[in-house]
């Protein structure tokens, strides 16, 4: 008795130089969520900023998640200088 194993091979898009740095973060997570590769905007980028543009992206395919939440809200979060104005007016 024989058996036979079959290996799926996964598809990957390779990208040259030129075309990935014409990408905005916003289409970097685009193309990861449409490809279903896993969310990981450490992988691509330093700055936080880069990193919520790539989570908004990313979102915009699959949807809020546990995962992106984060990145989406402290996009949205005030600046410590929005705190400092808060004070020098009286707080609340």
């Amino acid at each position: 008795m024989s058996t036979s194993i079959t290996q799926e091979m996964n598809t990957i898009t390779l990208w040259n130089q030129e075309t990935f740095d014409l990408m905005t973060a916003y289409d970097i997570g685009v193309m990861d969520a449409t490809d279903d590769f896993p969310f990981a905007p450490e992988l691509y980028f330093a700055r936080h900023f880069d990193m919520c543009q790539y989570a908004a992206g990313f979102a915009s395919v699959r949807g809020d998640s546990y995962l992106t939440d984060g990145f989406l809200v402290a996009r949205e979060t005030p600046a410590i200088e929005d705190d400092h104005e808060f004070i020098r007016r009286g707080g609340a």
